[in-house]
């Protein structure tokens, strides 16, 4: 869906003095884990990644469709023809004299290897599926059982380096790919890595980094990135990170020298700072919007879009049952469920007829969310409109949750355990 995020800003009057002028002090709910961009999924970590490491283009203000170059000097399209005619083949110029922080200069073969790094890392759960699919045509490294399957050779020939240029050839078109690329096609420095212990980029050593341990990295607290600041410190103690800026930005030094990226779980803490002029911007989940209207030097951001799919249910057809209390005796039996329990299509027909989808976009999105059609947010290429969805109907869940498992579903009840992450008030 596209969800309209809320957010918080502290606003001085001229006759105010600003406590830390040169200073943006953001709070966020959730905490900073790693500091590699090949790691992390959550938003928080991914506030000061994006603040340390370019992109190849990145979007074009507060547009979701439309992008701008970055470390590529063109955004590939049809009409450069920097986009094959069959949607398969997308040709990136690198611009020159971009500097890292270190002070070396970005090269064609840096990005090469921050795209490849990116996927062959695949740490579980983990943000690689993001580019192994639409560049490699599977969503993991490894089966289902844990053993290697990729076909490495093939993939390092879809990534290559052409002169000044990077080119990546997909197996088939991939509609969504320039925006996935927006926002994860981030730019290290090979050099660097490599001589900091992390995978030389040789076929015969890659194995070796794939779903590392995060701690294992020299990048899960080391940065050194392209972009607009560079990392102070990470206090993971006091929970915050914090950021100076890198005046040899190539698009310019930022407005401001320093940026704290702070986490704050609770929202009166986070409330109570923003009064009292320690922070510049807090997060503030959409149910608790009212409780900050009409504080003084306070305004809300809202409208923001926001590409995501979440709150989102998934039916796992194969539970893994080991040491899982969350499906209880592990049974049909009223007091659980077997680990196949979603497997019978009308247990999910069920579910889904089950869902109030009004409800929550009234009640905890507060009308600013759109629903989406299927996995591919509106606004996104390949998004249909017209794909059929599921409605609220009481009658037909009860329906389909009668026939599910020859009505032993209804005969003899079920219960299990849905968790969610402490923190996201939206899901809970």
């Amino acid at each position: 869906m596209i969800i309209a995020l809320l957010l918080a800003v502290s606003v001085a009057s001229a006759a105010e003095t600003v406590k830390s002028p040169d200073m943006f002090t953001n709070l966020e709910i959730g905490e900073v884990g790693s500091l590699d961009p090949v790691f992390p999924y959550d938003g928080s970590s991914q506030s000061v990644i994006q603040n340390v490491y370019e992109t190849l283009i990145a979007f074009k203000g507060s547009s979701l469709s439309q992008y701008e170059p970055r470390i590529a000097e063109k955004v590939p399209s049809l009409e450069n023809k920097l986009i094959s005619a069959d949607g398969r083949t997308y040709r990136f110029p690198i611009r020159k004299s971009v500097k890292f922080h270190d002070g070396t200069e970005v090269t064609p073969e840096d990005v090469r290897y921050s795209l490849l790094r990116f996927m062959i890392t695949d740490r579980s759960g983990g943000p690689s599926s993001l580019l192994l699919e639409p560049i490699a045509g599977v969503p993991s490294t490894r089966n289902s059982s844990g053993t290697i399957t990729l076909d490495f050779d093939s993939l390092a020939k879809a990534v290559r380096v052409d002169g000044r240029d990077v080119v990546i050839i997909l197996p088939r078109p991939f509609g969504p790919f320039l925006g996935i690329l927006a926002r994860w096609s981030y730019v290290v420095p090979k050099a660097w890595c490599v001589a900091h212990g992390e995978w030389d980029g040789a076929a015969e050593t890659w194995k070796n980094f794939n779903d590392p341990a995060k701690e294992k990295s020299y990048l899960y607290q080391n940065m050194n990135g392209a972009g607009p600041f560079k990392l102070a410190r990470w206090d993971k103690t006091a929970r915050y990170v914090l950021l100076d800026r890198h005046d040899a930005y190539f698009r310019g030094p930022a407005k401001l020298k320093h940026i704290l990226v702070k986490s704050v779980p609770e929202l009166n803490t986070r409330k109570l700072m923003l009064r009292a002029g320690d922070a510049d911007l807090i997060e503030t989940p959409r149910p608790y919007a009212a409780q900050l209207i009409g504080i003084p030097g306070v305004a809300l951001l809202d409208g923001l879009l926001r590409l995501q799919t979440d709150p989102a249910l998934f039916f796992t057809v194969k539970i893994n049952p080991v040491a899982n209390p969350d499906i209880r005796s592990g049974k049909l039996d009223g007091d659980g469920i077997p680990p196949d329990f979603f497997a019978d299509p009308d247990v999910r027909r069920g579910f889904s007829h089950a869902f109030d989808y009004n409800a929550i976009m009234r009640d905890t999105f507060k009308g600013t969310a759109t629903r989406a059609a299927g996995p591919i947010p509106p606004s996104v290429p390949g998004y249909d409109a017209r794909q059929p969805r599921y409605t609220y109907d009481l009658k037909k869940a009860e329906a389909y949750l009668r026939k599910a498992r020859g009505g032993q579903v209804w005969e003899k009840g079920f219960r299990f355990t849905l968790t969610y992450n402490t923190g996201s008030e939206n899901r809970e």
